[in-house]
């Protein structure tokens, strides 16, 4: 059984290479922009990060060889966080004008995450869960600069009473 699991995954790293390696060499050549980027987020979330090193390694070069060259890219939301892990690490090449857009689009890309605490029968016992934010209120806060924001104080439900 491990012998036929090895050999699945040899196969899947060489599709994975090739496929890469196709792209490359595409006649008419692919313009490596912000719209292409879109169409292969979702992919390059899983394999750039990817545990398995056959994986992850050539997603990694085909970054480099390919977006990373790019001066002027829009990242997709769903990569925002495995680029700025990778790019920390030193593993991907970011231009410095796409890095400050970069930079930019994680301080606005997820606004803080709001919970709602109550009580339980028992006393010692508490759930938490996640609350929804209005629409609206988001846009507010993403007009908002770094500097002006202000944390807003919210009363519990016993100061209310």
């Amino acid at each position: 059984m491990e012998t036929e699991w090895k050999s699945i995954s040899n196969e899947v790293q060489f599709l994975w290479i090739e496929t890469l390696n196709c792209s490359l060499r595409s006649r008419p050549p692919i313009t490596f922009d912000s719209s292409h980027l879109k169409i292969q987020a979702c992919l390059l979330e899983k394999t750039l990060d990817h545990l398995n090193p056959s994986i992850s390694n050539p997603a990694i070069s085909y970054w480099n060889s390919t977006y990373g060259k790019q001066m002027k890219l829009d990242y997709p939301p769903r990569l925002l966080h495995v680029l700025d892990r990778l790019s920390r690490s030193g593993r991907i090449y970011l231009q410095n004008r796409s890095l400050s857009l970069l930079e930019r689009r994680n301080a606005l890309a997820e606004p803080p995450q709001r919970y709602k605490v109550t009580s339980t029968h028992n006393r010692t016992t508490k759930r938490v869960w996640p609350v929804e934010v209005p629409e609206n209120q988001l846009e507010h806060m993403k007009e908002l600069s770094p500097k002006v924001k202000r944390k807003r104080s919210e009363l519990t439900e016993h100061q209310k009473e």
